[in-house]
């Protein structure tokens, strides 16, 4: 179980990140398990606090839909995003026809799962995730 407070040191963060991820895969099979279908999106983690539009501040991840985001924007869209809130780390699902990966990334490196997607019979179920460390988008990543 992930601690409700963030963890302090680059270890644990990589750690406690690394986690989400595996986490957040175990719940993305449930969801493809029940609608044989997931929608991509993010989640920006904010490094304190974020600011909603009326100022209210709050602690929490920020979830934005990429359904209706045309793929070319999506980087764009994670850069305005991470600015605004002031973002340490993100996860992104990316859904295509073959396959789906999510993508954790900090400052402190990415860390990608890739779930292939078959058909067998009449349903398209999803396979053995294949993990990858420091394969990102270079968001966060000092260069």
């Amino acid at each position: 179980m992930v601690s409700e407070a963030y963890p302090t040191t680059e270890r644990l963060i990589h750690e406690y990140l690394d986690e989400f991820g595996e986490n957040f895969l175990k719940e993305v099979r449930r969801i493809w398990k029940e609608d044989r279908k997931v929608d991509p999106f993010l989640i920006l983690v904010p490094e304190t606090f974020a600011r909603t539009d009326d100022n209210f501040a709050v602690m929490n991840a920020v979830t934005v839909e990429l359904k209706e985001i045309a793929r070319e924007d999506w980087k764009r869209t994670l850069k305005e995003g991470m600015d605004r809130i002031g973002g340490y780390a993100f996860l992104l699902l990316d859904v295509q026809s073959d396959r789906l990966r999510i993508l954790v990334e900090s400052p402190l490196g990415a860390t990608t799962w890739t779930v292939p997607i078959k058909q067998q019979g009449e349903v398209r179920v999803l396979k053995t995730a294949e993990k990858e460390r420091g394969k990102g988008m270079d968001v966060l990543i000092p260069g």
